[in-house]
C-alpha cells in the first residue's frame, strides 16, 4: 500500500491531504460502493469493505510523519472522518462540515472512532446523533479543526508555518511522540509509565 511505503520512508517528514477543485471529500458514493461490488452485494461483502475502510483511515492516523489535513469545500460524512484522522486540521471558514450518515440510514461506523479522538464523546455524539452541519469557524471553536483562514493563500501560509515547525524537531522524536500518544487511549495509565519510560529512555540512550 502507498502509504506503508511513505510511512517507511525518512526522507519523508509529513504529509499533506487537500482535495481537488475546491473539494475536500463528500464522503463515499454508495452506488459506486454497490456496483464494485457487483450490484448484489452480500452482507460479507459490506463487511469486508468497511473493515478495509477502517483500515485505511487507522493507517492515516498511524503514520509516523506529521499529516495536515487541508479543507476547503465540504467535508462530509467520510470526508470528516479522513480529516479527524489526521494529525492537524487547517480548514476554509466556509468550509462545510457534516457527519450525514444518520440522515440516510447509515451509521458512522469505521470513522467513530476518530471522530470521538478529535472531538471527545459529548461533541462527537452531537455531531454523530444529530447530522448538524457546521463552516470552518465554528469547526475550529468545538475542537473540529485546529486552524481557520478567509482565502487559499491564507490555507498555504497555515500549512507552511506547520511544516516550518515540524521540520524543525527530530523525525524520529516526532514519530515515536505519535506512537506513544496513540498509547494512551488504549492501556492503562499503570502500563503506560513503563511505556513512556522506556521510550524515553531509548531516546535519551539512542
Amino acid at each position: 500500500m502507498f502509504l506503508n511505503l511513505v510511512g517507511m520512508n525518512p526522507l519523508v517528514r509529513g504529509i499533506t491531504f487537500r482535495g481537488k477543485e475546491g473539494i475536500f471529500c463528500a464522503g463515499a458514493d454508495l452506488k459506486a460502493i454497490k456496483s464494485n461490488l457487483d450490484g448484489k452485494p452480500k452482507k460479507e461483502d459490506v463487511i469486508r469493505f468497511s473493515i478495509a475502510a477502517g483500515k485505511f483511515f487507522e493507517s492515516i492516523n498511524t503514520l509516523p510523519q506529521v499529516t495536515v489535513m487541508v479543507i476547503e469545500g465540504a467535508a462530509m460524512a467520510g470526508g470528516l472522518g479522513l480529516a479527524c484522522s489526521g494529525d492537524f486540521i487547517i480548514t476554509h471558514k466556509d468550509t462545510r462540515f457534516s457527519l450525514t450518515e444518520t440522515m440516510i440510514g447509515l451509521t458512522p461506523a469505521q470513522i467513530s472512532p476518530f471522530v470521538i479522538q478529535r472531538l471527545g464523546f459529548a461533541k462527537g455524539k452531537q455531531l454523530m446523533l444529530t447530522a448538524a452541519q457546521i463552516n470552518g469557524e465554528e469547526a475550529v471553536n468545538i475542537g473540529l479543526a485546529d486552524f481557520v483562514g478567509n482565502k487559499d493563500s491564507e490555507l498555504d501560509e497555515l500549512e507552511q508555518k506547520i511544516k516550518t515547525q515540524v521540520l524543525k524537531c527530530a523525525p524520529g522524536a516526532v514519530a515515536e511522540t505519535k506512537r506513544l500518544i496513540g498509547l494512551i487511549a488504549n492501556i492503562p495509565r499503570e502500563e503506560m509509565v513503563f511505556k513512556a519510560g522506556e521510550s524515553f529512555a531509548e531516546r535519551v540512550l539512542g
